[in-house]
């Protein structure tokens, strides 16, 4: 009977283990406690590598990056109303906006490769000197949207609402996917 009640009391620990790993990530805390007590130090380290960008961060939490080291680069930013924000010079590598209300926000020399920026609402945004190499901006909103001296390199604009002469103020644009599903090879020398 001692057996069995050290048993039962070592998978408790396991679960209050990742139960706090879960909480500290923004996830399901009973999840996290069934993960631990049924699986033990299995579910432990499942819980220490399910990756954190998963999981959806909020404006506040956004805000005090923005105020802080500035870097946001992989972070799931998707559905949020991050509208009026200032990015400019904040590393966004990666960063999925998919469906992000980002209505006037300057994104001024911040680096956006590979960004997912799909379905997006970005009327008004500023990517002036802003890196969006490869970036997929498919069906996103872009009305009057400045992209002075942007490297738009790869990026798919495809099926997206932007006015061509914005693109065009771009440093380059080698390879990018136009609204069309045509391709522009654009490049400035300056």
């Amino acid at each position: 009977m001692n057996e069995s009640i050290f048993y039962l009391l070592i998978n408790v620990v396991f679960g209050l283990i990742t139960l706090y790993i879960f909480r500290k990530q923004k996830r399901s805390e009973l999840l996290g406690f069934m993960l631990g007590f049924v699986l033990g130090i299995l579910g432990l380290i499942i819980a220490l590598f399910i990756p954190q960008d998963s999981t959806r961060m909020t404006r506040d939490e956004v805000i005090a990056v923005l105020e802080g080291n500035r870097n946001l680069s992989g972070a799931n930013l998707s559905r949020l109303n991050l509208s009026n924000l200032d990015f400019s010079s904040t590393e966004l590598a990666r960063t999925n906006f998919r469906k992000a209300k980002l209505q006037n926000c300057k994104f001024r020399s911040a680096n956006l490769q590979s960004a997912m920026l799909e379905d997006a609402k970005l009327q008004n945004a500023d990517f002036s000197k802003a890196d969006l190499r490869q970036s997929y901006l498919v069906g996103a909103n872009l009305m009057g949207t400045v992209f002075e001296k942007a490297i738009l390199d790869e990026a798919n604009f495809e099926e997206s609402t932007v006015a061509y002469e914005q693109l065009n103020l771009a440093a380059s644009s080698y390879k990018t996917i136009l609204p069309n599903g045509s391709t522009a090879n654009l490049s400035s020398s300056s």
